[in-house]
């Protein structure tokens, strides 16, 4: 999808299926199993739910001054592989539970941005934090439902794996 087909109802229709999955895979889920399997090499089903609410928060705020430099928004590391790393230790004391409901609530946030925006801000293009090229605030928004769909992926499979 680029960024002229995107739509507020649009991202929110794709919002709503990605609560949907979202829960149908985790609400019969212990926060043991999340706990323990891994979703990466390197990171539990937890510990992924926690990067989502990182990146989904940084998205917010990105939102909330969309049209100011985002240059310096975030701390500056040779590997994107540490940012993430410094990004998750930021939310490593929350629970699964926790991290999912913060997110529901950074994706509530998203959409009401969204909707709040004139349209010459949403046409308004920038880069946000930790990217690399530039988008819409429509187009941010698709990109995170994108990145979650892709872990809620990795999820998935460690849950599938795992029975």
């Amino acid at each position: 999808m680029t960024n002229t087909q995107l739509t507020r109802s649009s991202l929110h229709s794709a919002m709503q299926a990605l609560h949907e999955r979202s829960a149908k895979l985790l609400d019969s889920v212990d926060q043991s199993t999340l706990d323990s399997l891994l979703a990466t090499p390197l990171w539990s089903c937890s510990d992924v739910l926690r990067h989502l609410l990182a990146w989904n928060s940084v998205s917010v705020e990105a939102l909330k001054s969309w049209q100011q430099d985002h240059s310096k928004t975030l701390p500056e590391f040779e590997e994107f592989d540490q940012l993430n790393a410094y990004l998750l230790d930021q939310h490593r004391h929350l629970s699964a539970s926790e991290a999912r409901q913060r997110n529901n609530e950074a994706h509530a946030a998203m959409l009401a941005l969204i909707d709040a925006a004139s349209d010459q801000e949403l046409a308004y293009v920038a880069v946000p934090p930790g990217w690399h090229s530039s988008t819409s605030m429509l187009g941010l928004v698709d990109e995170m439902i994108k990145h979650d769909h892709e872990h809620l992926d990795q999820i998935e499979a460690a849950l599938a794996k795992a029975k």
